[in-house]
């Protein structure tokens, strides 16, 4: 009885979680509403996201960017923000852009923040996206990607 009550108590938390979510999601580039797929990725790595933030002491600037706000912020079509795959956090405690990267990138290869696909080290954050879970065959280990004004430059750890 225990186990239906929790797994009971779980979805009715998802359920208004999303209607929250999808009602009330706006940003500074207007509204933000989110795509179901989208909302329970974000579920599903949501603790692998405070374990990243916790790490570099950090704050989350974004997560989820529904089609209109990735354009609007000039994402690339295929982010992985679009699938609640992402997040860019701004690293805490006096670490920069670079060293926040550096000690993601390294728990990423450790496998502490489960199957992380790529970190960028961005001007002034820090980007991680996880693995689609829809995608064919093993994942592949993390890359580390630094962004420049031209394109993305691949770092060695």
């Amino acid at each position: 009885m225990v186990e239906e009550l929790t797994v009971v108590g779980l979805v009715a938390m998802a359920t208004y979680a999303r209607r929250v979510a999808v009602d009330f999601a706006v940003t500074s580039h207007g509204k933000n509403p989110w795509t179901q797929k989208a909302f329970f990725n974000c579920l599903q790595h949501a603790h692998r996201m405070q374990a990243a933030i916790k790490l570099i002491g950090g704050k989350i600037n974004v997560a989820y960017r529904c089609p209109e706000v990735n354009a609007a912020v000039g994402g690339v079509p295929d982010s992985y923000h679009l699938r609640g795959l992402a997040v860019d956090i701004h690293p805490g405690g006096g670490l920069s852009a670079e060293s926040a990267s550096r000690k993601l990138y390294a728990a990423a290869c450790q496998g502490s923040l489960g199957n992380v696909r790529t970190v960028i080290w961005e001007p002034t954050w820090a980007h991680i996206e996880w693995h689609d879970p829809e995608e064919v065959g093993p994942p592949a280990p993390p890359r580390f990607l630094k962004k420049t004004t031209t394109g993305y430059e691949v770092m060695k750890p």
